[in-house]
């Protein structure tokens, strides 16, 4: 798109030869909806509002009358951009740029209360007049929108949610910022446009000081957030800008690292149907091979033992946080979830009995008058009832579980149906059902 200021017409830049006499008609509707939004120049602290007349077609291209937009689009600013003209004169030429847009986005935002769309086709430089030129918010989105594909990837790339393209926030806009920092870089290394991978920009090129590479890698990969200030200043500090040997960059943060992280990842994704076929088939040879060795060696803690004493031996090693006789009462995977809360409440204990915390359990102490330096674990309540009395018997078992210090204490209130089974003359909980009744939680 360029701008001609004798006339005061602007080309948009859409014309018939990359779309049709119908579409074109349809754009110039849209176009004239959006009119009445003002073009926003701002030069100094001064903003002053314009307005596009009339929409027009003429041979065979789209023009808006009415208003002059002088300068250069940030689009067309950064397409130029590559590792043939890189040099510290046009970084520096780059942060300046970036630093009296901050000052124009200062001021929009200050008489308008809102925030641009860093939308780099909507955005217009004069650098001779140090002017900026920010089309309508609406009318930018409909002229982006038909720009060629690839163009639109460039064009869209600093807004952070690229659907709804609006700003919402300083903090949203300063991320915006960021964004063309991050994408002057990526051109000026010729790197391919894409978000999907955020890189240190000192792997892009070489050079760049750590605070501008730690402020960019931070404030992308979510990090920490930014204000347009505090951008401001880093790069005062770098203007003028001089290239200097770089600081050795962390192996995660490396390109080769990312890149291979991401060629993994993308085999994971897109090659998932081969993978899956592998897992499943090796899924069942474990699977089978597991179960004949699992049954070889299945522990003789249960032997002589009637079902109801099996029941009885699985609350006692969960009253008493006993992993080993828990794990030789249950069938393979039954119980996992089980299993693997009462090992963290374990290993938690054990870590915190070394630094002289006392575990106490809930029939030991009055719940309403507890110490400071105590943590309550256990059961109580314990009912157990057998509904089933077959090969397979079924009991009904509930508890309460208390657990938890002073001023954070929870209480649950379990039903579980256990289903038992006899291997080689051995009973063992193959099945467990797990129900909370009731949970409270009791802030002293």
């Amino acid at each position: 798109m360029t701008g001609s200021e004798d006339r005061k017409i602007f080309d948009t830049g859409i014309c018939e030869k990359r779309h049709s006499k119908q579409t074109l008609v349809s754009i110039m509707t849209k176009l004239r909806a959006s009119i009445d939004n003002p073009i926003i120049t701002i030069r100094g602290n001064e903003l002053k509002e314009t307005f596009f007349k009339d929409v027009f077609n003429e041979g065979g291209c789209i023009l808006l009358s009415g208003a002059e937009i002088s300068g250069e689009s940030l689009l067309s600013y950064i397409k130029k951009i590559g590792s043939s003209n890189l040099s510290s004169d046009s970084i520096s030429h780059f942060f300046s740029l970036v630093i009296n847009l901050i000052d124009a986005i200062t001021v929009y935002i200050k008489n308008r209360k809102s925030y641009p769309s860093l939308l780099l086709s909507s955005i217009y430089y004069d650098e001779k007049e140090n002017k900026f030129t920010i089309l309508p918010g609406d009318m930018a989105k409909i002229l982006g929108s038909y720009l060629p594909h690839e163009i639109q990837t460039l064009n869209g790339f600093c807004i952070p949610d690229i659907l709804k393209q609006d700003i919402g926030s300083e903090e949203e806009l300063a991320k915006s910022v960021i964004y063309l920092i991050y994408l002057f870089f990526l051109k000026a290394s010729d790197s391919k446009i894409q978000r999907s991978i955020i890189y240190d920009i000192r792997t892009l090129v070489k050079g760049i000081p750590a605070s501008i590479a730690d402020m960019v890698w931070e404030v992308l990969k979510g990090k920490e957030t930014i204000t347009l200030q505090k951008i401001k200043e880093i790069l005062e500090l770098n203007v003028p800008f001089e290239l200097k040997e770089t600081q050795k960059v962390p192996i995660l943060r490396r390109k080769g690292f990312i890149n291979f992280i991401y060629r993994f990842s993308y085999t994971i994704i897109y090659k998932w149907k081969l993978i899956l076929i592998i897992a499943v088939v090796a899924g069942i040879f474990l699977y089978t091979l597991s179960d004949l060795i699992y049954k070889s060696r299945l522990s003789d803690i249960t032997k002589g033992k009637k079902p109801e004493e099996v029941v009885e031996m699985y609350i006692k090693s969960i009253n008493e946080l006993d992993v080993e006789t828990l794990n030789s009462l249950l069938y393979k995977r039954a119980g996992k979830d089980i299993i693997k809360e009462i090992s963290s409440i374990y290993v938690v204990k054990r870590m915190t009995e070394i630094y002289g915390l006392r575990w106490l359990n809930p029939i030991e102490v009055n719940l309403n008058e507890l110490p400071e330096d105590v943590k309550v674990y256990g059961v109580e309540n314990v009912k157990i009832k057998k509904i089933s009395d077959n090969e397979s018997p079924v009991f009904l078992l509930s508890y309460i579980k208390v657990f938890g210090e002073k001023g954070n204490l929870d209480i649950y209130n379990y039903q579980e149906e256990l289903k038992l089974k006899k291997i080689k003359d051995r009973w063992f909980i193959y099945n467990i059902s797990r129900k909370i009744i009731n949970h409270k939680e009791v802030k002293q």
